[in-house]
């Protein structure tokens, strides 16, 4: 008899999962399946027959879910969500043209670098329009390289959509992973506009929402999400980033100057709000886009509303406002620290630093583009600390989009190449401003997303992984 029940049930589990429902939902949330159902293939149905038999082995009939244990411990359910394959539609140039423009100063490669190139189309009665690249990229520890999008369509008021995606420089494929409609319903969320670190050991990654607040974890492997909820309700995270070692998420930019510390092992908030000066116990105003992670130490680094680098120190959960000023903000940083004990630092305006945190020092270095500087959102440092890679994340249709090389030995700069001009003439997309990038594991490739449209046509973000010369790396 049991065993006739196991094989009805295990029937009846496959019919739902055809239909697209969720069993752990439907088992779960009911309702919330339903109202979901057909948004994504997501439960596979030997999960689904598995949910089956844990609920005939329950002798009190309570719901079961297929959620991760920590997810099942904390009341967020895990989904699985699939979503359609792009076919390869990378092409690759190799012109001395990638070399014309005005290099401000720096100097220009002798060898053209070798670009793959590639627009990503997203179905926009699916997804929706306008999307851009907004946040860092990480390289992966399966060697894929991962990066979010965000729906900035004017008629929704920017905040419809969201996607996590990949792109598989062996393969040359992209990827959806996850929409955060399916994820979190009609409402979304806009975008995820942090750094979407990975736990090399487990896959795991967080993320918190730009304008909902809620905090998302994803695991490469199993591709199994949750929503988490809100910590703070009613306040979203312009940037974030994880601290997978010491299962610590930090949250800043919800417009009121505050910082959220969130335990992940626990799921638990263990701080948010303005920070509160160790020194002086006066609460200051983090700044909303800084947010410099110290790996070793733990310790997370920012500036406040006069520009003061600021710390919170993870070991004591305290928060201090240093003595080092730049001109403004801090806006780009490497996230690895030298030898020295140094991190390289770009402020607001372009202007580049040396900051010794432990010294409670920095040493400027000149500009990053130009003799004023430009806005810059992220930088990336070679394995070897050699060299700086970066781009301009202003509106940089004039500058001719450069691609830019910073040696930190001689602190000269170099355009490895010009992407505006070219793509505009030869593929008809016009980059605009890139906000993330990353290199690969030997430093021979730059990825970069970038922000842009079709030249006298719709906003559309697009991929460019740049294959560095040997002649351009320099010799160590």
């Amino acid at each position: 008899m049991l065993l006739l029940l196991v094989v009805l049930l295990s029937v009846f589990v496959v019919i739902v999962s055809l239909w697209g429902w969720n069993i752990s939902r439907l088992v779960c949330h009911p309702f919330l399946a339903l109202r979901r159902s057909g948004v994504a293939s997501r439960v596979l149905v030997v999960d689904a027959i598995f949910v089956s038999l844990l609920i005939v082995n329950s002798s009190c009939g309570a719901a079961v879910n297929r959620s991760e244990e920590n997810a099942a411990m904390h009341g967020a359910a895990a989904s699985v969500f699939t979503y359609p394959s792009s076919p390869p539609d990378m092409v690759t140039t190799h012109a001395r043209d990638l070399l014309q423009g005005n290099a401000q100063g720096a100097a220009i490669a002798q060898t053209p670098a070798t670009i793959d190139f590639e627009r990503f189309d997203i179905d926009p009665r699916r997804y929706g329009t306008d999307y851009g690249a907004w946040g860092n990229v990480v390289l992966g520890p399966d060697g894929k390289y991962y990066f979010g999008f965000g729906d900035h369509s004017t008629a929704q008021g920017g905040q419809d959509g969201s996607l996590l995606c990949s792109y598989d420089p062996v393969t040359r494929t992209h990827s959806i992973l996850l929409f955060s409609k399916d994820l979190f319903g009609p409402g979304g969320e806009g975008k995820w506009h942090g750094r979407p670190d990975i736990d090399p050991r487990t896959g795991d990654m967080y993320l918190i929402g730009f304008y909902q607040g809620h905090i998302v974890s994803y695991n490469i492997y199993s591709r199994r999400a949750s929503d988490l909820g809100a910590p703070v309700p009613g306040s979203g995270w312009a940037e974030h980033t994880w601290d997978w070692q010491r299962n610590r998420l930090y949250g800043v930019g919800d417009g009121k100057g505050s910082v959220l510390v969130y335990d992940t092992k626990n799921k638990k908030v263990i701080h948010q709000g303005q920070p509160v000066d160790a020194r002086t116990g006066a609460p200051f105003y983090w700044n909303d886009r800084a947010r410099l992670l110290d790996r070793e130490t733990g310790n997370l680094y920012g500036t406040d509303a006069d520009n003061h680098l600021t710390k919170y120190d993870a070991a004591t959960n305290t928060f201090t406002i240093m003595r080092s000023r730049l001109p403004s903000r801090l806006r780009a940083w490497t996230n690895q620290k030298e030898a020295d004990g140094s991190f390289w630092i770009f402020d607001d305006q372009g202007d580049i630093y040396k900051f010794y945190p432990e010294q409670d020092r920095v040493e400027y270095k000149g500009k990053n583009w130009g003799t004023h500087g430009w806005y810059t959102a992220f930088l990336e440092r070679s394995t070897d600390g050699r060299f700086l890679y970066y781009s301009l994340s202003n509106p940089t249709s004039n500058e001719g989009q450069p691609i830019l090389q910073y040696d930190t030995r001689t602190n000269q700069r170099k355009v490895i190449a010009f992407l505006a001009n070219y793509y505009a003439h030869t593929y008809h997309y016009q980059p605009i401003k890139i906000y993330g990038g990353a290199l690969s594991r030997d430093n021979s490739s730059f990825f970069v997303v970038s922000d842009g449209n079709i030249v006298n046509g719709p906003r559309i973000p697009a991929l460019f992984n740049i294959h560095i010369p040997v002649s351009e790396r320099g010799s160590n």
